[in-house]
């Protein structure tokens, strides 16, 4: 599912989430639920519908690996379960029941083959709107931090939330990387690498298949350029942080 960047993403960007959604969806029941819940509604009476006091709201996106009617496959099978599932273009939007969300997140994980990408946020019913929100926003940083598949929550980018919640604290971080990605994209690729090994050298030089001595070199570079070393702790976070708000920033 697409998304605007972060640190706009309100009440107007949540209504065009909404939208967006309702669109692309396959129609049924388990959809028409899901889209009047999103929108902080609850469904009419004669709809006799049983819904939880509390969800664990999962917006997810598959690998390409992972066929579409798989996703629907998955869909269909929670049809009256209490989990109200729906399939996007690029994934899955579902509403699980708070007793039952380990296990049927895990489920989701078996039969999509370990492909799936999520970010989940539990609400109250009345919350599922934020909820949305929130699992759509943790959802945009697993992808910008390139994480593997898996299942992520606020607790997994507390500091990167934080950041990307205020608009010009986000630009002026992203302002940081930007002039390496424009002139020095090989500078920016090897900042990519040391935040996805952790800044661990030896596992950076040898996933860019270098030598420490030529890493060793760019990363002199890096902090040159930017004004913060790598190889610091305070570097280390500032950079990881301004790396996450450039790449959301250039996100359609």
């Amino acid at each position: 599912m697409s998304s605007a960047p972060l640190q706009t993403l309100e009440a107007g960007d949540l209504a065009r989430r909404i939208s967006d959604f309702v669109q692309k969806r396959t129609w049924n029941d388990s959809d028409d639920v899901i889209a009047v819940l999103l929108a902080g509604d609850e469904p009419s009476p004669e709809k006799h519908v049983h819904l939880a006091e509390s969800y664990c709201v999962l917006v997810a996106r598959h690998s390409p690996g992972a066929s579409a009617s798989q996703a629907a496959e998955l869909s269909r099978e929670y049809s009256g379960s209490g989990t109200f599932a729906s399939v996007t273009k690029t994934g899955i939007v579902a509403l699980i029941p708070r007793r039952a969300q380990q296990r049927t997140v895990e489920h989701f994980q078996q039969r999509l083959g370990g492909s799936l990408i999520a970010g989940v946020a539990t609400r109250t019913r009345a919350g599922i709107p934020s909820g949305y929100r929130e699992a759509s926003q943790i959802l945009d940083l697993a992808h910008a931090t390139r994480r593997p598949p898996g299942v992520y929550r606020l607790e997994n980018f507390l500091v990167e939330y934080a950041v990307i919640r205020h608009a010009f604290v986000s630009g002026s971080l992203a302002s940081i990387v930007a002039r390496l990605m424009t002139t020095q994209p090989v500078l920016y690729e090897t900042l990519e690498a040391l935040v996805r090994a952790d800044f661990n050298r030896n596992d950076t030089a040898q996933n860019l298949f270098v030598h420490r001595s030529t890493l060793d070199y760019r990363i002199a570079r890096i902090a040159q350029m930017t004004g913060q070393d790598p190889m610091s702790r305070r570097g280390a976070q500032v950079l990881r942080a301004a790396l996450v708000a450039h790449t959301l920033a250039r996100e359609p």
